[in-house]
Order: C-alpha cells, then structure tokens, then sequence
C-alpha cells in the first residue's frame, strides 16, 4: 500500500504565543497529502497577509496537479514570490511583507520537502532510528556552518537567531532576500516514519534532541501534547506545527 493511501495520524496546534497578531498560517489538503505552514516575517508590513497569501496559493497551485514533482511545488513556491509583488504594486502598504514557508507532500512511498527560511521539516525514520532536519535559510545556520558558532545552544542564545537570509517577499528590491526554495525528494518513506513541520516559535521551545525524543514515543499524542504545552508556557513568537504519522 502507498503512503498516499496509508491512513495518517495527524496531529497539529496554531497558537498566538505573546504576540499580539497571529501571522502563521497552516494548510492541510482534503486528501491529507499536501502540508504547508508559513510564518509571516516578524516586523515586516503584513506578515499576515503574506503567509496566508502563498498558503492559500500554493495550496490551491498544487491542489489542481494530479502527480506532483519537485518541479510542481518549485514552481508554486516561485509564482506566490510573485503573487507577493504583484500585490505590492496595487497596494504600497504590503510593498515590505514576507514570509517563510514548510512545506510536505507525500505521494505513493515518496515525499517532497521544500523550505524558505527558518520554518522547518523534520523526518524520523524509525527502521534507521534516525532523526533529519532541514537547514534553516538564517545567519545563525551560517555562521555554524563555518564554525563561528558551535553548538545548537550558541545558535538559540545568539543575539541575530531570528535574522533569516531567504524569504518569499513582496519586495522589489532584488538585494532584500534571496527567495531560492530548497526542494528535495525523500524516497521509500516506510510506513510508521513520521514528520514534522513547524514555524520557528517551536523550536525556540524544544531542542533538535528533544523533537527526536518526542517523534519516538509510541504514545505520539501524550508526546504532542507535552511540546504544544511546552509552547504555551515558553514561546514568545506564534507557533504552528503539524505532526504527521504514516
């Protein structure tokens, strides 16, 4: 049986945190294969309108193609760039919105992930009792690559940790952010994987080790509940994170 017909545990939170506005947005498609989430970009004009802008595009892009391939959600991600500006010249006050996307589809033993900036997608294989991670589009992951800082905990206590280098953006400024995707197919996805997608007010609340320990747990809800209290009590940023069991 293929991962597109397996019958999914899915399970997700949308959380304000203490910001004052809520400007993540989530998307799951009616046949559960499609997962978005997009995290308007903190301190920009209208970050809500910017991530329910792509979600909804995307979404609506990718609901209309019967076999998805990297090519497919490259390309919807590169339109709502555009859709982005294009709404920027009929209205000059969302001419700096931005935001991140996570972004999952699964599709007979195969997923696509596909990621800007520092919203993520984990994926635990439980056979290889192994934990992946996208690379966040930020300074802070820059600067670990090149060994200027050197543990996951430095990266959390740095003073530029929300700085992100890609975006989708209704700038036209080419200089602002590089909007690149990063699209990647994961093959033979066995059924029991599971995977997270999640906006960055997570993960200011739970370690790369901790996420491992909670994809684990044979009691995937009680471990889904724990991060999304976990949130509650420690997350200053708006939070949203889908979980998704094959």
């Amino acid at each position: 049986m293929t991962m597109s017909k397996v019958k999914k545990q899915i399970l997700h939170f949308h959380l304000k945190g203490k910001r004052e506005y809520q400007e993540d947005t989530w998307f799951i498609s009616k046949d559960e294969n499609l997962f978005i989430i997009c995290d308007g970009v903190g301190g920009a004009n209208k970050g809500n309108v910017a991530s329910n802008t792509v979600t909804n595009y995307i979404g609506g892009q990718l609901n209309s193609i019967e076999n998805i391939g990297i090519a497919d959600v490259t390309s919807a991600i590169e339109k709502s760039a555009k859709k982005l500006k294009e709404m920027a010249i009929d209205n000059h006050g969302m001419a700096n919105m931005a935001t991140t996307i996570a972004l999952l589809h699964l599709s007979d033993n195969n997923a696509i992930v596909a990621h800007v900036g520092d919203s993520r997608i984990y994926h635990y294989d439980p056979y290889a009792d192994k934990l992946s991670c996208t690379k966040d589009h930020s300074l802070v992951q820059e600067l670990f690559d090149l060994g200027v800082i050197k543990t996951e905990e430095e990266m959390s206590k740095h003073p530029m940790k929300n700085r992100i280098t890609r975006a989708l953006s209704a700038t036209l400024n080419k200089e602002a952010y590089n909007e690149v995707p990063t699209v990647e197919k994961i093959e033979n996805i066995r059924e029991g994987s599971v995977f997270l997608l999640c906006s960055d007010g997570v993960t200011e609340s739970a370690t790369n080790d901790e996420i491992l320990s909670l994809l684990k747990q044979p009691n995937l809800e009680e471990a889904f509940l724990n991060l999304k209290q976990s949130c509650i009590e420690n997350s200053k940023d708006n939070s949203t994170c889908i979980i998704v069991k094959v």
